[in-house]
């Protein structure tokens, strides 16, 4: 997984800031390397007359193999809290994308099948007096 790190001309982007970044992606999205080839990650400096509280905004574009790219976005007061969160909505864009191509989606985690098998057991027993006691 290869991971790009750019910054604005507001922030001063040492190799501590981009390995520290660098080491928060490859964590969070350490269970998916195997489908990402590569992870853009850009941090700016919001204009503070226009952003409110929120000054720092992470934006992270993730490369999936044989899809289209995802992105997300966060604003925060601090760098390290814009990065995380922008990690976190990441981490479920991806789970969600690889969770419906797995063929898993919309299986109530198993639900249906219980379920149908109660309403078949009741309707036996409905049918067949009898048998049970």
């Amino acid at each position: 997984m290869h991971i790009v790190i750019s910054t604005d001309e507001r922030i001063h982007a040492s190799e501590l800031l981009r390995d520290q970044v660098r080491e928060s992606v490859s964590l969070a999205l350490r269970r998916f390397s195997a489908h990402i080839s590569e992870v853009d990650v850009q941090v700016t400096q919001l204009d503070a007359s226009t952003a409110g509280w929120f000054e720092q905004r992470c934006w992270i574009e993730a490369r999936l193999r044989g899809r289209q790219p995802m992105s997300v976005e966060q604003d925060s007061i601090s760098l390290n809290l814009a990065v995380d969160g922008a990690l976190q909505k990441l981490e479920q864009v991806i789970e969600v994308a690889l969770h419906r191509t797995d063929g898993r989606a919309g299986n109530g985690i198993g639900l249906v099948p219980m379920l149908a098998e109660a309403v078949d057991a009741k309707q036996a027993s409905a049918a067949n007096p009898s048998e049970h006691g």
